[in-house]
Protein backbone atom coordinates (compact mmCIF):
# COMPACT_ATOMS: atom_id res chain seq x y z
CA UNK A 1 0.00 0.00 0.00
CA UNK A 2 2.92 2.29 0.74
CA UNK A 3 3.93 1.97 -2.93
CA UNK A 4 0.93 4.03 -4.06
CA UNK A 5 0.41 7.75 -4.19
CA UNK A 6 -2.11 9.28 -1.78
CA UNK A 7 -5.76 9.34 -2.83
CA UNK A 8 -5.88 13.11 -3.16
CA UNK A 9 -2.73 13.38 -5.27
CA UNK A 10 -2.56 13.37 -9.07
CA UNK A 11 -1.82 9.91 -10.45
CA UNK A 12 -3.66 7.98 -7.77
CA UNK A 13 -3.16 4.19 -8.19
CA UNK A 14 -0.06 4.85 -10.25
CA UNK A 15 2.72 2.64 -8.96
CA UNK A 16 5.78 4.29 -7.45
CA UNK A 17 9.21 2.70 -7.62
CA UNK A 18 10.16 1.88 -3.98
CA UNK A 19 13.85 2.13 -4.92
CA UNK A 20 13.53 5.61 -6.38
CA UNK A 21 15.44 8.31 -4.47
CA UNK A 22 13.28 10.09 -1.92
CA UNK A 23 13.12 13.87 -1.72
CA UNK A 24 15.29 15.31 1.06
CA UNK A 25 13.57 15.49 4.43
CA UNK A 26 12.73 18.89 5.85
CA UNK A 27 14.85 20.43 8.60
CA UNK A 28 11.95 19.94 11.03
CA UNK A 29 11.77 16.20 10.28
CA UNK A 30 15.54 15.78 10.60
CA UNK A 31 15.64 17.68 13.89
CA UNK A 32 12.69 15.74 15.30
CA UNK A 33 14.30 12.44 14.32
CA UNK A 34 17.63 13.38 15.88
CA UNK A 35 15.95 14.54 19.09
CA UNK A 36 13.83 11.38 19.41
CA UNK A 37 16.83 9.07 18.89
CA UNK A 38 18.97 11.11 21.30
CA UNK A 39 16.20 11.12 23.90
CA UNK A 40 15.76 7.36 23.67
CA UNK A 41 19.52 6.75 23.89
CA UNK A 42 19.79 8.98 26.97
CA UNK A 43 16.90 7.15 28.67
CA UNK A 44 18.81 3.88 28.20
CA UNK A 45 21.92 5.55 29.60
CA UNK A 46 20.03 6.84 32.64
CA UNK A 47 18.46 3.46 33.36
CA UNK A 48 21.94 1.93 33.51
CA UNK A 49 23.36 4.59 35.83
CA UNK A 50 20.53 5.79 38.10
CA UNK A 51 21.95 4.20 41.30
CA UNK A 52 25.14 6.25 40.94
CA UNK A 53 23.08 9.35 40.10
CA UNK A 54 21.23 8.99 43.43
CA UNK A 55 24.53 8.40 45.24
CA UNK A 56 26.03 11.49 43.65
CA UNK A 57 23.08 13.62 44.78
CA UNK A 58 23.23 12.28 48.34
CA UNK A 59 26.98 12.92 48.57
CA UNK A 60 26.54 16.45 47.23
CA UNK A 61 23.87 17.45 49.78
CA UNK A 62 25.39 15.87 52.89
CA UNK A 63 26.60 18.53 55.28
CA UNK A 64 24.86 21.23 53.26
CA UNK A 65 25.57 24.58 54.92
CA UNK A 66 27.56 22.96 57.76
CA UNK A 67 31.29 23.37 58.26
CA UNK A 68 33.08 20.23 59.42
CA UNK A 69 31.31 17.20 60.80
CA UNK A 70 31.45 13.59 59.62
CA UNK A 71 31.16 13.00 55.89
CA UNK A 72 30.44 9.64 54.30
CA UNK A 73 32.44 8.46 51.31
CA UNK A 74 30.81 6.62 48.42
CA UNK A 75 31.16 3.13 49.93
CA UNK A 76 29.81 4.13 53.35
CA UNK A 77 26.99 6.16 51.78
CA UNK A 78 26.03 3.14 49.67
CA UNK A 79 26.01 0.90 52.74
CA UNK A 80 24.07 3.47 54.77
CA UNK A 81 21.40 3.80 52.07
CA UNK A 82 21.07 0.04 51.72
CA UNK A 83 20.77 -0.54 55.48
CA UNK A 84 18.39 2.33 56.24
CA UNK A 85 16.34 2.67 53.06
CA UNK A 86 16.68 -0.60 51.20
CA UNK A 87 17.78 -1.51 47.70
CA UNK A 88 14.95 0.42 46.03
CA UNK A 89 16.42 3.71 47.28
CA UNK A 90 19.05 3.49 44.53
CA UNK A 91 16.31 3.87 41.94
CA UNK A 92 14.54 6.79 43.53
CA UNK A 93 13.58 9.51 41.11
CA UNK A 94 13.89 7.18 38.11
CA UNK A 95 10.62 8.33 36.53
CA UNK A 96 11.59 11.99 36.87
CA UNK A 97 15.06 11.15 35.55
CA UNK A 98 13.58 9.40 32.51
CA UNK A 99 11.43 12.44 31.71
CA UNK A 100 14.45 14.68 32.16
CA UNK A 101 16.68 12.58 29.92
CA UNK A 102 14.15 12.17 27.14
CA UNK A 103 13.16 15.81 26.91
CA UNK A 104 16.19 17.76 28.16
CA UNK A 105 19.03 15.52 26.97
CA UNK A 106 17.10 14.61 23.82
CA UNK A 107 16.76 18.31 23.02
CA UNK A 108 20.40 19.12 23.82
CA UNK A 109 22.00 16.16 22.09
CA UNK A 110 19.50 15.91 19.24
CA UNK A 111 19.89 19.53 18.17
CA UNK A 112 23.70 19.43 18.33
CA UNK A 113 24.38 18.22 14.79
CA UNK A 114 21.87 20.52 13.02
CA UNK A 115 23.22 23.49 15.01
CA UNK A 116 26.80 22.48 14.24
CA UNK A 117 26.02 22.33 10.52
CA UNK A 118 24.19 25.67 10.70
CA UNK A 119 27.38 27.18 12.15
CA UNK A 120 29.32 26.10 9.08
CA UNK A 121 30.56 22.58 9.83
CA UNK A 122 29.73 20.76 6.61
CA UNK A 123 32.08 17.80 7.11
CA UNK A 124 32.18 15.98 10.46
CA UNK A 125 35.72 14.79 9.79
CA UNK A 126 37.23 18.25 9.46
CA UNK A 127 34.92 20.44 11.59
CA UNK A 128 37.03 22.68 13.86
CA UNK A 129 36.84 22.26 17.63
CA UNK A 130 35.56 25.78 18.26
CA UNK A 131 32.44 25.17 16.16
CA UNK A 132 31.72 21.99 18.14
CA UNK A 133 32.15 23.91 21.39
CA UNK A 134 29.85 26.74 20.29
CA UNK A 135 27.25 24.23 19.07
CA UNK A 136 27.43 22.44 22.42
CA UNK A 137 26.97 25.68 24.36
CA UNK A 138 23.98 26.74 22.25
CA UNK A 139 22.27 23.36 22.57
CA UNK A 140 23.01 23.17 26.29
CA UNK A 141 21.45 26.57 26.85
CA UNK A 142 18.33 25.50 24.94
CA UNK A 143 17.98 22.51 27.26
CA UNK A 144 17.44 24.90 30.17
CA UNK A 145 13.74 25.05 29.29
CA UNK A 146 13.43 21.54 30.77
CA UNK A 147 14.57 22.69 34.24
CA UNK A 148 11.31 21.53 35.94
CA UNK A 149 12.19 17.89 35.21
CA UNK A 150 15.69 18.41 36.58
CA UNK A 151 14.15 19.94 39.71
CA UNK A 152 11.86 16.94 40.17
CA UNK A 153 14.75 14.51 39.75
CA UNK A 154 16.81 16.21 42.48
CA UNK A 155 13.80 16.46 44.80
CA UNK A 156 12.97 12.76 44.51
CA UNK A 157 16.57 11.59 44.82
CA UNK A 158 17.14 13.74 47.91
CA UNK A 159 14.22 12.33 49.97
CA UNK A 160 15.50 9.90 52.60
CA UNK A 161 12.27 8.91 54.36
CA UNK A 162 10.43 6.23 52.39
CA UNK A 163 6.96 7.33 53.52
CA UNK A 164 7.71 10.90 52.56
CA UNK A 165 9.05 9.74 49.20
CA UNK A 166 5.94 7.75 48.30
CA UNK A 167 3.71 10.56 49.57
CA UNK A 168 5.10 12.76 46.80
CA UNK A 169 3.28 10.69 44.18
CA UNK A 170 4.43 10.96 40.57
CA UNK A 171 6.73 13.68 39.21
CA UNK A 172 3.85 15.59 37.66
CA UNK A 173 1.95 15.50 40.96
CA UNK A 174 4.85 17.18 42.73
CA UNK A 175 5.30 19.58 39.82
CA UNK A 176 1.68 20.70 40.12
CA UNK A 177 2.11 21.24 43.87
CA UNK A 178 5.18 23.40 43.28
CA UNK A 179 3.31 25.31 40.56
CA UNK A 180 0.33 26.03 42.83
CA UNK A 181 2.58 27.08 45.72
CA UNK A 182 5.35 29.03 43.96
CA UNK A 183 4.24 29.55 40.36
CA UNK A 184 6.64 29.74 37.40
CA UNK A 185 9.48 30.84 39.65
CA UNK A 186 9.07 27.68 41.70
CA UNK A 187 9.13 25.14 38.88
CA UNK A 188 12.11 26.91 37.28
CA UNK A 189 14.04 27.09 40.52
CA UNK A 190 17.70 26.51 39.81
CA UNK A 191 17.32 27.20 36.08
CA UNK A 192 20.53 29.26 35.96
CA UNK A 193 22.90 26.58 37.33
CA UNK A 194 20.94 23.96 35.38
CA UNK A 195 21.43 25.91 32.15
CA UNK A 196 25.09 26.57 32.94
CA UNK A 197 25.66 22.90 33.69
CA UNK A 198 23.77 21.91 30.54
CA UNK A 199 25.94 24.27 28.53
CA UNK A 200 29.14 22.84 29.98
CA UNK A 201 28.03 19.21 29.89
CA UNK A 202 26.79 19.34 26.28
CA UNK A 203 30.03 20.97 25.19
CA UNK A 204 32.13 18.54 27.22
CA UNK A 205 30.12 15.40 26.48
CA UNK A 206 28.85 15.73 22.91
CA UNK A 207 31.50 18.13 21.64
CA UNK A 208 34.39 16.13 23.10
CA UNK A 209 32.92 12.81 21.92
CA UNK A 210 32.55 14.24 18.42
CA UNK A 211 36.10 15.64 18.39
CA UNK A 212 37.78 12.63 20.02
CA UNK A 213 35.98 10.21 17.72
CA UNK A 214 36.97 11.98 14.52
CA UNK A 215 40.52 12.61 15.73
CA UNK A 216 40.90 8.84 16.22
CA UNK A 217 39.30 8.19 12.81
CA UNK A 218 41.43 10.76 11.01
CA UNK A 219 44.63 9.29 12.46
CA UNK A 220 43.65 5.78 11.43
CA UNK A 221 43.76 4.41 14.98
CA UNK A 222 40.32 2.80 14.82
CA UNK A 223 37.58 2.36 12.25
CA UNK A 224 33.92 3.31 12.62
CA UNK A 225 32.37 0.75 14.96
CA UNK A 226 31.80 -0.30 18.55
CA UNK A 227 35.45 -0.11 19.62
CA UNK A 228 35.64 3.49 18.42
CA UNK A 229 32.34 4.45 20.05
CA UNK A 230 33.37 2.85 23.35
CA UNK A 231 36.78 4.55 23.42
CA UNK A 232 35.49 7.99 22.50
CA UNK A 233 32.62 7.83 25.01
CA UNK A 234 34.95 6.74 27.85
CA UNK A 235 37.25 9.71 27.25
CA UNK A 236 34.31 12.08 26.88
CA UNK A 237 33.01 10.97 30.28
CA UNK A 238 36.26 12.04 31.95
CA UNK A 239 36.06 15.46 30.31
CA UNK A 240 32.47 15.89 31.56
CA UNK A 241 33.37 15.23 35.22
CA UNK A 242 36.34 17.60 35.27
CA UNK A 243 34.40 20.47 33.73
CA UNK A 244 30.91 20.14 35.24
CA UNK A 245 31.32 18.88 38.82
CA UNK A 246 31.52 22.33 40.52
CA UNK A 247 28.40 23.72 38.83
CA UNK A 248 26.63 20.39 39.35
CA UNK A 249 27.20 20.65 43.13
CA UNK A 250 25.89 24.24 43.13
CA UNK A 251 22.84 23.22 41.09
CA UNK A 252 22.01 20.40 43.50
CA UNK A 253 22.41 22.68 46.53
CA UNK A 254 20.18 25.40 45.05
CA UNK A 255 17.44 22.92 44.17
CA UNK A 256 17.58 21.23 47.57
CA UNK A 257 17.93 24.39 49.70
CA UNK A 258 15.18 26.56 51.23
CA UNK A 259 13.58 28.95 48.78
CA UNK A 260 15.55 32.07 48.00
CA UNK A 261 19.10 30.70 47.70
CA UNK A 262 20.77 31.83 44.49
CA UNK A 263 23.80 30.59 42.57
CA UNK A 264 26.24 33.13 44.02
CA UNK A 265 25.07 32.56 47.58
CA UNK A 266 25.28 28.78 47.16
CA UNK A 267 28.81 29.02 45.78
CA UNK A 268 29.94 31.42 48.51
CA UNK A 269 28.42 29.24 51.23
CA UNK A 270 30.25 26.19 49.93
CA UNK A 271 33.61 28.02 49.88
CA UNK A 272 33.20 29.61 53.33
CA UNK A 273 31.69 26.69 55.25
CA UNK A 274 33.04 23.64 53.48
CA UNK A 275 36.05 24.72 51.44
CA UNK A 276 36.76 24.60 47.68
CA UNK A 277 37.14 20.80 47.72
CA UNK A 278 33.41 20.56 48.34
CA UNK A 279 32.86 21.54 44.69
CA UNK A 280 34.00 18.02 43.83
CA UNK A 281 31.78 16.26 46.36
CA UNK A 282 30.38 13.15 44.79
CA UNK A 283 32.87 13.35 41.90
CA UNK A 284 33.66 9.64 42.08
CA UNK A 285 29.97 8.74 42.18
CA UNK A 286 29.41 11.21 39.35
CA UNK A 287 32.13 9.54 37.27
CA UNK A 288 30.72 6.09 38.05
CA UNK A 289 27.40 7.44 36.84
CA UNK A 290 28.72 9.39 33.83
CA UNK A 291 30.96 6.55 32.57
CA UNK A 292 28.19 3.96 31.98
CA UNK A 293 25.70 6.69 31.09
CA UNK A 294 27.97 8.14 28.40
CA UNK A 295 29.03 4.75 27.06
CA UNK A 296 25.48 3.35 26.88
CA UNK A 297 24.09 6.63 25.51
CA UNK A 298 26.55 7.08 22.65
CA UNK A 299 26.76 3.41 21.71
CA UNK A 300 22.94 3.22 21.72
CA UNK A 301 22.67 6.44 19.74
CA UNK A 302 25.11 5.28 17.09
CA UNK A 303 23.26 1.94 16.84
CA UNK A 304 19.85 3.62 16.57
CA UNK A 305 21.08 6.06 13.94
CA UNK A 306 22.48 3.21 11.88
CA UNK A 307 19.27 1.19 12.31
CA UNK A 308 17.12 3.99 10.84
CA UNK A 309 19.58 4.96 8.14
CA UNK A 310 21.06 8.09 9.72
CA UNK A 311 24.80 8.66 9.25
CA UNK A 312 27.09 8.27 12.32
CA UNK A 313 27.59 11.25 14.59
Amino acid sequence: MSQYIGIWEPGFFEKVDPNAPRPPASTYVILSQHMFLAGLANVLGQASSNPFDVLKTRLQIQGQGVKGGPKLDISHMSLHMYQTEGLTSFYRGLRAAVYREFFSSGLRMGSYEPVKHALGAKDNRTAPLYIKMVAGMVCGAIGGICTPYDLMKVRYQSVINAEQYYALGGPHDELRRVWRRDGVKGIFRGWLPTTLRGTLSTTAQVGSYDHIKHTILNNGLLEEGRALHFTASCLAGVVVIVTTSPIDVIKTRVMNAPAGMGVVEAGRTIVVREGPRAFYKGALAAWLRIAPHTIVTFMSLEYLRKAVGVSPL
